[in-house]
């Protein structure tokens, strides 16, 4: 069977790119010819630039302020200018290697009306497809797959609101009756996408959490110069991590290998990384610090030591994910105090429910494609 992913493949985000990966893999091993969609519009286009757009002005806070995180933001971008061209180097090549785009490249949904690809299924992926703040402000029909038409099977897999109350919103309430089955990624989500569509909503793992060790250790790639004992950060934007892997590594005494995400300061010695370098990070640290969901995914699924520390407010996929493992503990809101060092994890334990988890995602996943079948 054909099947055609739309989800958010153009990123300068890690997870944002392996979970593509992964769904599309998920569905290869099952026998199925995957395309994902090149769809990119605007608001995707513009993650891909070296340097960032303005930022919004916030009436709240003074024009002198504003005027100063604009110089600083540009700054910091042609400082970065080197380092940010090889990471989108690395990325490209990565797109080109492992995911199978479509030929076309759409660059606006009014492209994608016009000359609609077909497949025999249409599938939804992860990520916030769902949240407005990440497709120019509005729902883009597109991850709603409108054109699609509704002849053809459709269905969604672990894709996001994010931080979006979809509520009071007609439009997502007409949007979402293209869609014939949903699942989400976060469980809270579920009550609210089924009150207002009137369908069953599925919570599933996160497609990363699909693939076993050992099939992710089919793309790692050793860096240069790195240590054979290392303690691994990835930070995305928490500045206590940097705190906690420096306790982290007094105790343990051992050095600290930064993945840089964005603009740090120089100070941590962070540096973009290839995609299959992230990957062989993951598997080989002693440990990992990180406030990234994904590298709290990618540290479960190699058995690490971590901790992971989340803003309050802004934490909860990554605590319904820890306590469905039952090492909620793992999590630190804010403050990245602590008064010992554990490096013991019952992973025997926590794989059992991982496994379980696996087991409902796939079967989610074995439902929708029947479905298809005998909708074609």
């Amino acid at each position: 069977m054909k099947i055609g992913l739309i989800t958010f493949h153009l990123s300068n985000n890690y997870g944002a790119i392996l979970q593509t990966y992964a769904l599309q893999t998920v569905l290869q091993n099952s026998g199925h010819n995957v395309e994902i969609i090149n769809y990119s519009p605007p608001a995707r286009r513009s993650k891909d630039k070296l340097i960032g757009p303005l930022p919004k002005y916030n009436h709240k806070s003074s024009g002198l302020r504003y005027a100063a995180g604009i110089i600083y933001n540009f700054f910091m971008d042609l400082l970065n200018l080197s380092q940010k061209k090889h990471r989108r180097s690395y990325f490209h090549q990565f797109f080109e290697k492992y995911l199978q785009l479509s030929k076309q490249q759409y660059n606006s949904y009014e492209e994608l009306l016009l000359a609609p690809p077909l497949y025999d299924f249409y599938l939804i992926g992860s990520d916030q497809v769902w949240n407005p703040r990440n497709t120019g402000g509005r729902l883009d029909p597109a991850y709603f797959l409108v054109f699609a038409g509704n002849d053809k099977a459709s269905a969604s897999y672990a894709s996001s609101l994010g931080g979006f109350d979809p509520t009071n919103s007609t439009e997502f309430k007409n949007l979402i009756q293209n869609v014939d089955r949903i699942s989400v990624r976060e469980s809270s989500s579920v009550p609210l996408i089924e009150a207002i569509s009137g369908q069953k909503v599925t919570c599933v793992l996160d497609p990363t959490l699909l693939l076993s060790a050992g099939e992710w250790e089919n793309i790692a790639l050793a860096p240069a110069k790195i240590h054979s004992d290392f303690i691994l950060v990835y930070q995305l934007g928490n500045n206590k991590v940097h705190n906690l892997a420096k306790q982290v590594a007094a105790h343990l005494h051992l050095p600290i290998k930064y993945i840089r995400y964005n603009t740090y300061p120089l100070k941590y010695k962070a540096s973009f990384v290839r995609i299959e370098e992230y990957v062989w990070l993951f598997s080989h640290a002693s440990f990992v610090i990180t406030d990234s969901f994904h590298g709290t995914a990618f540290s479960v699924i190699h058995k690490k030591p971590f901790y992971t520390i989340q803003n309050k407010g802004n934490h909860k996929r990554v605590y319904d994910f820890l306590t469905s493992l039952g090492i909620s503990d793992r999590l630190f809101i804010n403050d990245a105090k602590i008064d010992s060092i554990d490096t013991s994890i019952d992973y025997g334990s926590v794989y059992e429910k991982l496994n379980l988890l696996r087991a409902a995602s796939f079967q989610y996943l074995d439902d929708i494609l029947q479905l298809s079948e005998e909708k074609i």
